[in-house]
């Protein structure tokens, strides 16, 4: 899954941030995480603040399934959360590029559900 922001979004009371906003944003007005499904609630909270305090605009790839360290404090739904926000565009990746058929089909029967995942590897 991948997930973009439109673009920056407003402050509740419309205000873009201050100086030290305004700085963050000219040196970084993208912010791009790999793994967000790794992503515990602090550095969401974070990731939050930068995009919706600071209107840096943000690019963030992860696959919530793949999550491995729940016993790290990480947190899947972080990434399903911030992809259902009004304004960002959320690009499900259905070509594993890693996998033959034999593992995807083997990880639909462990989610419980068909999701339509396709390989590009052929077995």
């Amino acid at each position: 899954m991948a997930v973009r922001s439109r673009q920056p979004v407003e402050r509740r009371s419309g205000m873009p941030g201050g100086r030290l906003a305004c700085g963050l944003r000219a040196r970084v007005p993208i912010l791009a995480i790999d793994e967000y499904q790794g992503s515990g609630f602090r550095a969401h909270r974070i990731v939050l603040a930068l995009c919706l305090r600071s209107r840096v605009r943000l690019f963030a790839v992860g696959d919530p399934d793949q999550s491995i360290y729940g016993f790290a404090g990480t947190q899947p739904h972080l990434l399903r959360q911030i992809g259902g926000r009004a304004n960002v565009d959320t690009v499900r990746l259905r070509l594993n590029y890693r996998s033959g058929p034999t593992i995807v089909k083997a990880s639909e029967i462990a989610l419980g559900e068909d999701r339509g995942y396709a390989t590009s590897l052929v077995r």
